[in-house]
């Protein structure tokens, strides 16, 4: 059975590129998203600028400063053919020499190269039956749990879900779980990077994203998220904006 566009599985990108390569990434990236796109695994991919304001009265608290500068995903009809899609020639193929010295460039993100992760949607409310959803703003928050962890996690992320249903704005919220049951090995061992759980809470148009985060409903659910800060490996949060859409249903397949 073929899973809605809010259902559908994602990979999750998140890379640091340096100021003055920025405007070449970006330049590239929708280059970029049509090649990969040649499969019929893949249906949208977006690029979201990851928002850092160290404003002491009006910019983002500090867990939202963090490393990072872009929040990249694509949607995929399900996780097989995800798989396949990676193994494909058109990812190897695009993995190319200019490529990698192109991501060379960037500094590491959290001891990777760059943060992929392959993700299934667990719970959506807010079923907006696209897949690449507003372009006003996103809030993640992002989580590896260890397995002694993951029913007590997993329970308390159903009250942040809730909670964030509770803030004014939201468009879209899900809970996603990372895919862990690709090869170990090139290429998919590119897209097993940490984070095996997340939070993605999409805006509506017209939503400032740092007034939220701002908001003292928010503060509540920040205050209750930076607990696990002590308790789990590896946390982030971003919020970003997006500014590049791909619709990559209709591109010939290779």
């Amino acid at each position: 059975m073929s899973l809605s566009p809010d259902e559908r599985p994602l990979l999750i990108c998140r890379l640091d590129c340096p100021p003055a390569l920025q405007q070449e990434l970006d330049d590239w990236s929708p280059i970029h998203f049509d090649d990969f796109g040649r499969h019929d695994a893949v249906l949208a991919a977006s690029s979201f600028r990851i928002l850092r304001d160290y404003d002491p009265d009006t910019g983002l608290p500090a867990p939202f400063n963090g490393q990072a500068t872009r929040f990249i995903p694509y949607v995929c009809t399900d996780i097989p053919a995800m798989h396949a899609w990676i193994g494909s020639p058109i990812v190897t193929g695009g993995l190319d020499e200019p490529t990698l010295a192109r991501e060379s460039k960037y500094p590491a993100l959290d001891g990777e190269p760059f943060n992929g992760t392959m993700m299934t949607v667990a719970r959506v409310e807010g079923r907006l039956g696209t897949d690449m959803g507003p372009t006003a703003g996103s809030i993640t928050e992002r989580f590896e749990v260890p397995p002694q962890l993951r029913a007590e996690f997993d329970a308390w992320l159903d009250e942040q879900f809730s909670g964030y249903l509770a803030l004014d704005g939201w468009a879209r919220v899900r809970i996603l779980h990372g895919d862990r049951s690709a090869p170990a090995s090139f290429p998919w061992n590119r897209y097993l990077g940490k984070g095996d759980r997340m939070l993605w809470c999409e805006l509506k148009e017209g939503v400032d994203p740092k007034a939220i985060i701002r908001s003292e409903a928010y503060r509540e659910l920040l205050a209750a998220s930076t607990r696990w800060d002590a308790r789990v490996p590896y946390v982030t949060r971003d919020v970003s904006v997006g500014f590049i859409r791909r619709d990559l249903s209709g591109i010939p397949a290779a």
